[in-house]
């Protein structure tokens, strides 16, 4: 789906859009820390895993399924209330 020197961002937005269908991502600042992070430490090159609630592909709980074209944010889970 992509190579390995792809830049982390553009393998993370790859996947959500091919994979996943949506169409706008966005990355919250703890994600864009997060990356920044991950690449300074030399990661950069690795593959990605990507983990998605059961329920459905986006991260809107009332959209259910495997629905096409929604915007998605991608965000660090710190945020994530069960």
């Amino acid at each position: 789906l992509y190579k390995l020197n792809t830049p982390l961002e553009n393998k993370i937005k790859k996947v959500i859009k091919e994979i996943y269908r949506a169409g706008k991502v966005t990355f919250t600042e703890n994600a864009k820390k997060e990356i920044e992070n991950i690449k300074n430490n030399g990661f950069n090159d690795l593959p990605i895993c990507i983990a998605k609630t059961q329920y459905s592909f986006s991260n809107d709980p009332k959209l259910l399924g495997a629905p096409t074209d929604f915007d998605i944010v991608i965000d660090t889970g710190d945020n994530i209330q069960e």
